[in-house]
């Protein structure tokens, strides 16, 4: 079992999660009493957009994360593995929604990512294609 990213306490429960039941509990808490309109603010601030993504590199594999800042991300994803490419990702007003939507994402299977990505890249081209 993995230990919590968040405290490094206590074992991670599901391995699809980063965080024990008890840190993530304390952000949906926080999270829930913060008005999403203070927490877009505040997001903006600090320039922190909580966000997940999926990246793809040789053909088959994934890469599912969070982060805080996606373009620092991929460039240090880039700098590790070069052909990486980001195929999709989702931004949050809170923290907790965009971990709680990883661990979604991660449980899915392969297939069900596949045509979650497809949907999302077809979206993507419709806009660029308009313009």
């Amino acid at each position: 079992m993995r230990k919590c990213l968040k405290c490094g306490k206590y074992e991670v429960k599901k391995p699809h999660y980063d965080w024990c039941y008890k840190c993530f509990h304390e952000l949906e808490e926080k999270d829930k009493s913060t008005p999403v309109e203070e927490n877009f603010e505040d997001n903006l601030k600090s320039n922190r957009i909580h966000t997940v993504y999926i990246m793809s590199y040789s053909g088959t594999k994934e890469k599912i994360g969070y982060t805080g800042n996606l373009p620092s991300r991929l460039i240090e994803i880039k700098q590790v593995y070069p052909d990486n490419k980001l195929v999709y990702f989702r931004e949050f007003t809170s923290e907790s929604q965009a971990r709680r939507f990883e661990a979604w994402l991660r449980e899915r299977g392969k297939r069900t990512r596949t045509n979650f990505v497809s949907t999302f890249q077809d979206k993507v081209r419709k806009v660029v294609d308009y313009f």
